[in-house]
């Protein structure tokens, strides 16, 4: 099946970031996320699926329990209750499987799911899955909707669950490295850049998906945008999935099992950032950042450049934070970890 690659939005500047300003016209995000913590460093599967899947195939029924006891293991150190998967997952097509599935990771850590999957963003997911690369978002409007802030991801990978349990449990740095193009070291900024596309916050979503069966792998692609106005027309939506969730099914047993003791999920918030640019010349901007909550935390500007992330700026968190004369490029809004607050990363870029 070959090795396995991750790859997500970050670096390129093109009609926005990850999280985009354009000229003089900023960016919302929602209100801050409650989420649990990144893991601390990458989760080995258990059981180890490769060597089921291997066997049985990728679309067997015993590849896709495998890999599903697998994910419900690395979510039961995070105190997150198991993954059931609704009745007929295995004959949906790739691109719906992942969508279930991301969503799936959302509404069962209390966000909202996204709200279905949007034809011309699945024609661009799906090319960018043929080319093994992230989708992006060229346009600030999909039919009616109006977007402010978009985030994608690719994998190629065994299939969508197996794509899902590398995005989420196996996205950060262990001894022996990462997958995550992005994670070049325990502490880049890339490091868990999947993970947190796919429980990004936000109220009003869509999506689009895409995968190509390729030789070594199945290549799929999602782009998470988020924003407002009146919802496109959906090739599939989350209220054609809700209601036919079948409910877990416990593991046989032959005799009493005693009651689990209950794992503290830590409640923790990932603080909102609301950017906005403004020109002052023909080539410097003033960046605007409100940060929310703001409790001094150390905060890090930092830009692309042909030898890596550099940073330009660093400063303590404060609500409203304004740099001056930055030039246009693409950028990484890093604010640290903090009691009772998760780390944030925000990619923007200045026009």
């Amino acid at each position: 099946m070959g090795r396995r690659w991750l790859g997500v939005a970050v670096s390129v500047c093109v009609a926005a970031g990850v999280v985009g300003v354009v000229g003089g016209s900023g960016i919302a995000q929602a209100a801050p996320a409650i989420e649990t913590a990144d893991p601390t460093q990458n989760v080995a599967p258990s059981p180890d699926y490769w060597r089921s899947c291997s066997q049985a195939g990728a679309n067997s029924a015993t590849c896709i329990d495998a890999v599903v006891a697998a994910i419900n293991h690395a979510r039961s150190l995070e105190g997150v209750g198991p993954m059931a998967l609704p009745t007929g997952f295995a004959s949906l097509s790739p691109a719906k499987q992942t969508f279930v599935v991301s969503n799936l990771e959302r509404v069962d850590r209390g966000l909202t799911p996204v709200a279905g999957m949007v034809d011309s963003l699945n024609t661009l997911a799906t090319s960018a899955a043929v080319a093994d690369a992230d989708p992006m978002l060229s346009t600030w409007t999909v039919g009616t909707f109006h977007a402010n802030s978009w985030s994608s991801i690719w994998a190629g990978d065994l299939n969508p669950l197996a794509a899902d349990y590398d995005w989420m449990y196996n996205d950060g740095w262990s001894p022996s490295g990462s997958y995550n193009l992005d994670c070049t070291s325990a502490t880049a900024d890339g490091c868990w850049g999947h993970r947190h596309a796919i429980l990004r916050s936000g109220d009003n979503l869509i999506t689009g998906v895409g995968s190509d069966d390729q030789s070594r792998w199945l290549s799929v692609a999602q782009i998470f945008v988020g924003g407002s106005g009146t919802y496109p027309d959906f090739t599939y939506s989350w209220a054609d999935v809700v209601g036919t969730t079948a409910p877990p099914t416990p593991a046989p047993s032959t005799s009493p099992s005693p009651t689990p003791t209950p794992v503290a999920t830590p409640v923790l918030v990932r603080p909102a950032v609301d950017l906005h640019a403004w020109p002052v010349s023909s080539t410097l901007r003033t960046i605007v950042a409100a940060i929310t909550p703001a409790q001094a935390q150390q905060v890090l500007l930092r830009r692309h450049t042909p030898l890596g992330w550099r940073t330009v700026r660093q400063a303590t968190a404060a609500s409203l934070m304004v740099f001056h004369n930055v030039r246009p490029g693409s950028y990484r809004l890093v604010v640290n970890a903090a009691p009772g607050l998760l780390r944030s990363v925000t990619h923007f870029c200045v026009r």
